[in-house]
């Protein structure tokens, strides 16, 4: 059932780094949460969300940016976004990282939501990078 399926999410999960990144706000735009800074370096694994309220406009669509030089400048840190479907509140997950995607200490992390929920009902988003 569903308790064994997080219990395996969670074993799966030991070992790893993760970054999480919470949105009230799921419209579209850059820059949407505080940025994270990594603290131990290493490459992504995967990179999920869900929605507690799901969108219903349209779907939500999520991706990342990278900063190595504190902010000045960003880069894209996914490869495709990392999209929420109309009516879902199920947790999904990408695999879709740029060419020889790292993370160094020091290198900042924010959300961007090139696709937001066109009705705005989405909200409550919560955003996991694991490395």
């Amino acid at each position: 059932g569903e308790a064994a399926r997080l219990s395996s999410i969670r074993a799966a999960d030991e070992g790893f780094q993760k970054a999480t990144f919470g949105l009230n706000d799921a419209s579209q735009g850059t820059d949407k949460t505080p940025h994270f800074f990594v603290l131990v370096a290493g490459s992504p694994v995967n990179l999920r969300a869900n929605a507690k309220v799901a969108p219903i406009g349209s779907n939500l669509t999520i991706s990342m940016d990278k900063s190595t030089d504190q902010s000045v400048t960003w880069a894209a840190f996914t490869d495709t976004p990392l999209t929420i479907p109309i009516a879902s509140t199920l947790i999904h997950v990408s695999t879709s990282f740029v060419t020889n995607a790292s993370l160094s200490v020091g290198d900042l992390l924010r959300i961007n939501i090139p696709q937001g929920d066109s009705l705005g009902a989405a909200e409550e988003i919560e955003v996991v990078l694991k490395w």
